[in-house]
């Protein structure tokens, strides 16, 4: 499974957690890269490089204005790492350079 933090030079990607393997997702994992002042979906597939794809949306954001899809990966990302600063990150509750600087990179 990849990590579910993992932090970058510039970003922070969270990642769902071992519910997605278990879903039969054995060959990638989803997860929301968080940048400054923005959001994307990305993906990790076998032992690549995550990606982003997708449009771009702005932070902060309202958990429940968020669309299905990215609910479903906090929701299974809360699940697995239920200490993890993500949703104190889209909501603007912390600092997304506080989250860059976390040492966290793992569940």
């Amino acid at each position: 499974m990849a990590p579910v933090k993992n932090t970058g030079t510039d970003h922070v990607d969270y990642f769902q957690g071992d519910n997605a393997s278990r879903l039969g997702l054995k060959e990638g994992c989803f997860g929301i890269r968080v940048m400054e002042g923005r959001y994307w979906a990305v993906v990790k597939i076998r032992d690549g490089q995550p990606f982003t794809f997708g449009e771009c949306y702005p932070l902060p954001v309202r958990f429940d204005s968020l669309p299905n899809y990215f609910r479903r990966i906090v929701d299974d990302h809360r699940l697995y790492c239920p200490s993890s600063d993500l949703a104190e990150v889209l909501d603007g509750r912390k600092p997304f350079r506080e989250a860059l600087n976390s040492s966290i990179t793992s569940a």
